[in-house]
């Protein structure tokens, strides 16, 4: 590699492009969560919190 950088920029459409992704991820999970055993999906839904700080985290420190 020599070090040069592209920088990206969304297009008008990337917000309503992301809601599809994470919609659809959302519905995936939940239909995941359904052939799971009750204690192990509940177990999963308690962890989603602290889940979601480690994502923010890790975005934020670039390490993602």
């Amino acid at each position: 590699m020599d070090g040069r950088v592209a920088r990206l920029y969304p297009t008008s459409k990337a917000p309503a492009a992301r809601g599809r992704r994470e919609e659809a991820w959302g519905d995936s999970t939940i239909d995941a969560l359904d052939h799971l055993e009750p204690a192990d999906a509940e177990a999963l839904l308690a962890a989603s919190g602290v889940l979601r700080r480690l994502a923010d985290h890790l975005a934020q420190t670039g390490r993602f």
